[in-house]
């Protein structure tokens, strides 16, 4: 996935350890899609829902975590990276987000500093992840 590529590089910090691979991203959305999958089937009124989840890069505490969320609705994703204090991001991803999935993306470009979006049908994540 190139584009994902081109999304983490523009916002990475070249002279930080707080970086992420498409290995990292791949590994990921693989496991996110899997534990959604079983959510699915232990929720099915949750079935279809529009959905985020968010990777980050926050090994070195003292320097920016660099993240990429990605947002499930209607069959496609879009995904957004950027870079933010650690704490920050983490209590964002933990605590802070917001109750509406369709606000995640905005909120984080709101808080941190983000690049733009690309958006692509999940289909094509979803086999690329599996492969």
């Amino acid at each position: 996935m190139e584009r994902i590529q081109e999304l983490l590089d523009a916002a990475s910090d070249p002279g930080s350890e707080n970086q992420l691979t498409l290995t990292n991203v791949k590994g990921w959305l693989s496991e996110y899609m899997e534990m959604r999958a079983e959510e699915d089937d232990r929720f099915p009124g949750e079935a279809g829902a529009n959905h985020w989840d968010l990777i980050a890069a926050d090994y070195d505490t003292s320097k920016e975590a660099l993240f990429i969320a990605a947002y499930f609705s209607a069959g496609r994703v879009t995904f957004l990276a950027g870079r933010g204090p650690v704490i920050e991001v983490q209590d964002f991803a933990q605590e802070t987000y917001p109750d509406n999935p369709d606000d995640v993306l905005d909120a984080l470009t709101s808080r941190f500093n983000t690049g733009e979006r690309w958006i692509t049908d999940a289909d094509s994540i979803i086999t690329w992840a599996e492969s």
